[in-house]
């Protein structure tokens, strides 16, 4: 998988705060007792005394060969219906449905040999992708509609 600059706030022009998440919506990211510097090594973020995931996507390939993909609400203008987040091969089948969700984020954590996960060599990596899809929303304000893709990699 790999994340780029598709997901909001992830361009130089706008400021965005991938930290701000409410107190109550907040998921534990990393073991108990990580310290700052470990936090921000995982992609989280860290406010002095918990260590949380950011209001993005964020992805983290475990040593025991597992990938843990949590997806928040707040990745895309419109919000994501997180109800209808799912990795497009292996939908709603153990070990691809999600394992948590909350108002704010879906979790999900799997084999990377699972769910439609690809391999290949790049440049002496292995680069593993694979692809999230969700329904498709259009938000119409006053101004016209705002669309969104349904597919985000």
């Amino acid at each position: 998988m790999h994340q780029d600059k598709y997901f909001k706030g992830q361009t130089g022009d706008t400021p965005f705060h991938r930290c701000q998440v409410s107190d109550f919506e907040r998921v534990q990211c990393g073991d108990t007792g990580i310290d700052g510097a470990g936090c921000e090594a995982i992609n989280c973020c860290f406010d002095q005394a918990q260590c949380f995931y950011a209001k993005e996507v964020t992805v983290q390939c475990l040593r025991d060969g597992q990938f843990v993909v949590v997806v928040a609400s707040e990745t895309t203008v419109p919000r994501l219906s997180l109800d209808s987040v799912s990795l497009l091969e292996g939908g709603d089948v153990a070990p691809c449905r999600p394992v948590g969700t909350t108002p704010a984020f879906v979790i999900f954590q799997f084999p990377v040999s699972a769910c439609g996960t690809t391999m290949r060599e790049e440049g002496g990596y292995v680069v593993y992708e694979n692809e999230l899809s969700s329904s498709y929303e259009v938000a119409s304000g006053p101004l016209g509609s705002i669309t969104r893709d349904s597919v985000h990699e």
